[in-house]
């Protein structure tokens, strides 16, 4: 499978990536501020249709920013939480604004996008309690943000798409706040790292293979790795979980483990819709938010998020 040369070409302007000292000692802190170097923090942004603003919820000790992607009209508006992707360890929310907004505007949906705390300086489970925190307060009504507690969803990216994936398992098992939907964008399903897709794309472009093996170890450390809060293809059980989405990318290292996610959910009763993006690397919505294949995942977000909510 080969790159779309419309991606090639943004590849090609792209600034130079920062080289990952992938640490896994005393210096992975170091090594991963470094790598934030790149995330240039900025401010809500003005789109049409949706406001945007910048909360805090509590997250017990400590404050979670989030940001919340308001649209124009009249509510109560069901409400979508999203995590970006970025390894647990980089990324930043400024990654998902435009997608996020859209979404917002065109689906009528309250998003908050969560800036969860970061690896290594805060590893496994300190995004997963960040994003609970942030699902309470979403199911007790979001504050003054005029939020339907009882119309939910959540989405993630990448690694953001496992701890979207493991906080509706884990929404599941705990009698709630109960979900109506979950978006999985290329997650993050298995700590194995084995799939055919490593083989094809273990070199890239984008994430690699040994970018996810630090990924790994600097987010989960001596956990178990096998468990589904963890690695939710791993799970003893997915049934009983909300209609899922699952966009994967053709050329990327996650595709199969994804897929395979997808399939395992299908078999347990789970209403699943399955596509596949040819010609885009991992992290495309993110990398190319304007090429056909990235329009054509938020149309079916934005579709599958009108039906269910």
């Amino acid at each position: 499978m080969t790159l779309d040369p419309e991606i090639l070409a943004l590849f090609a302007a792209a600034p130079p990536r920062p080289a990952m000292a992938l640490d896994r000692g005393p210096g992975a802190a170091a090594a991963a501020a470094g790598l934030r170097m790149g995330n240039r923090p900025q401010g809500p942004l003005a789109f049409p249709g949706v406001t945007v603003s910048d909360v805090q919820v509590d997250g017990g000790g400590h404050a979670i920013p989030v940001r919340l992607y308001q649209p124009h009209g009249t509510g109560p508006f069901p409400t979508m939480l999203n995590f970006h992707g970025g390894g647990w360890v980089i990324g930043n929310l400024a990654m998902d604004d435009r997608r996020c907004a859209r979404m917002a505007a065109e689906a009528g949906v309250l998003v908050a996008s969560v800036d969860y705390r970061l690896a290594p300086e805060h590893p496994y489970p300190a995004a997963i309690e960040d994003g609970l925190a942030v699902l309470r307060w979403a199911g007790s009504g979001a504050g003054a943000f005029d939020a339907d507690p009882q119309r939910l969803a959540i989405s993630g990216s990448s690694s953001g798409g496992n701890i979207a994936a493991a906080l509706a398992l884990i929404c599941r098992d705990r009698g709630g706040p109960a979900l109506k939907f979950q978006l999985l964008n290329y997650p993050v399903t298995d700590s194995r790292l084995d799939f055919p897709s490593y083989g094809e794309f273990g070199q890239g472009p984008g994430v690699t293979a040994a970018m996810m093996a630090w990924f790994w170890d600097v987010y989960a450390g001596d956990n178990d790795r096998s468990d589904g809060r963890l690695s939710p293809l791993r799970a003893t059980d997915v049934s009983g979980l909300p209609p899922t989405v699952i966009t994967t990318a053709a050329c990327d290292v996650l595709r199969d483990e994804a897929e395979a996610y997808g399939e395992r959910l299908r078999q347990a009763g789970v209403p699943v819709i399955l596509a596949r993006y040819e010609g885009v690397p991992h992290g495309f919505l993110t990398l190319a938010i304007e090429v056909p294949q990235a329009r054509a995942a938020v149309n079916l977000a934005i579709e599958h998020l009108k039906k269910t909510l």
